[in-house]
């Protein structure tokens, strides 16, 4: 697997804490990590299950699924790469603006046959504070590992939408 969210800590010595128990920084950098993912990752498979129902009621009116492409900016980009690559049924594409790939571990057991070749754009901006261009990098590299069709584009921006990037999109779709 790879980063799903990681915590700095600064001192690494034991410290006494409630009741007098010593406990060692990385363990309590650890937990904390795992605490955010866990929610991260609840609140990603929450909204997944809202965008799927989206999706569906396209569908149920009349716009078939292989016309839809799912998209998501930063935490939207992770539902998006979450439900896209998991969807039962094929989509035109997944679109992914300045974001990370959740629950890598467990996507080549989750993932759809159906969408297993989906065309993906993942777009980040070089100098984005808000997911590190690392992680986006990683996110793009897994997906490759696993087979995925992925356009990459980066731009020098930070967290946020440039003009060039809406022309590349616009040409993508």
């Amino acid at each position: 697997g790879g980063p799903e969210a990681s915590v700095a800590c600064q001192a690494y010595q034991s410290r006494p804490v409630l009741l007098g128990l010593p406990v060692v920084c990385n363990l309590l950098a650890a937990a904390i990590t795992a605490l955010i993912t866990w929610l991260l990752v609840r609140g990603v498979k929450e909204s997944a299950e809202q965008l799927r129902a989206l999706v569906a009621h396209e569908v149920s009116r009349g716009v078939p699924a292989g016309r839809i492409v799912v998209a998501g900016f930063s935490q939207g980009g992770a539902i998006a790469l979450y439900e896209g690559l998991r969807h039962p049924v094929r989509l035109a594409g997944i679109l992914a603006l300045s974001t990370f790939l959740v629950e890598a571990d467990t996507l080549p057991a989750e993932a759809s046959a159906a969408n297993r070749d989906v065309p993906i754009l993942q777009v980040h901006g070089e100098y984005d504070p808000m997911i590190p261009m690392a992680l986006a990098e990683w996110s793009r590299d897994r997906l490759v590992e696993l087979g995925h069709d992925v356009a990459w584009r980066e731009y020098p921006m930070q967290h946020e939408v440039c003009a060039e990037e809406l022309a590349a999109i616009s040409e993508w779709l």
